[in-house]
């Protein structure tokens, strides 16, 4: 993984989403979009959505909490989490086996987890068992 950081901070204002999306896909921050700060702010997470399927990925997207998060059903999967930081500030973060793996924020001592959000592909290979 390629960890990318913001570059501006603030109630918003801040992209730590779209460095969080960057740094999942080792992109720049400049070949993301910024979704959440793009007119008109409603309609970001439809734009993301767009973006995973020309892709040819999906997201879910749970509310849960930091107990939710150290559950086995998340091992080994890196996801996007979001949550209040100590400033009440809506934040994002990378996780990866329920723990913080990559903050955006160099200065940001964390977050209180809310939302989660896993990206997959939108037509996974299943295989059946017999």
């Amino acid at each position: 993984m390629k960890l990318v950081y913001q570059t501006r901070y603030g109630k918003g204002n801040g992209n730590c989403f779209q460095a969080c999306v960057a740094s999942m896909f080792e992109l720049t921050l400049e070949q993301v979009p910024d979704f959440c700060n793009e007119k008109p702010r409603d309609e970001w997470y439809k734009r993301y959505q767009k973006w995973l399927w020309e892709r040819g990925l999906s997201v879910v997207t749970f509310h849960t909490s930091q107990k939710a998060l150290r559950e086995d059903w998340l091992k080994g999967c890196f996801v996007i989490v979001s949550g209040l930081n100590s400033d009440g500030v809506r934040h994002c973060m990378i996780y990866c086996d329920g723990k913080p793996f990559h903050d955006p924020n160099k200065t940001c001592t964390g977050i209180i987890p809310d939302c989660v959000d896993i990206i997959f592909p939108k037509e996974p290979q299943c295989s059946t068992v017999i």
